[in-house]
C-alpha cells in the first residue's frame, strides 16, 4: 500500500482518479498547517502539494518513507502558464535532496 499526502486545495476530479486504485491510500489535507504536516508525514511515500506547502529540509527529514515529491504551482502572471517539478527520492538520493533544498 502506497500512502500519498495531498496538501493544498484541488478540484474534486483530481481526487477521484488515484483514489480508485486499490494499492493507493490518499490523505487529503487542504488546510493543514505545516506544523501539523510535520507530525503526520512519516508514514507517507509521496507528498503532492501546491504552493501552500513549503517543501523544506525539515519536512523531508521527517518523511522517513518518502519516495516522491511533486509540488505544482499554477501561476497567473504576465506570462501565464504553470510550473511543475518532480523529485524522486530514494535511499541514495535522500541526503542529496536534503542538501540541495537546504542550500
Amino acid at each position: 500500500m502506497y500512502k500519498i499526502l495531498l496538501t493544498g486545495s484541488i478540484h474534486e476530479i483530481g481526487l477521484d482518479m488515484p483514489s480508485k486504485e486499490k494499492d493507493i491510500e490518499i490523505q487529503y489535507t487542504p488546510d493543514l498547517p505545516l506544523t501539523e504536516i510535520f507530525k503526520i508525514i512519516s508514514p507517507f511515500h509521496c507528498i503532492l502539494s501546491r504552493s501552500e506547502t513549503s517543501i523544506s529540509k525539515e519536512l523531508i527529514e521527517k518523511a522517513t518513507k518518502l519516495k516522491v515529491i511533486d509540488q505544482f504551482q499554477l501561476a497567473r502572471n504576465k506570462r501565464g502558464g504553470k510550473a511543475m517539478s518532480l523529485i524522486r527520492v530514494d535511499d541514495d538520493l535522500h541526503d542529496a535532496v536534503v542538501k540541495e533544498i537546504s542550500s
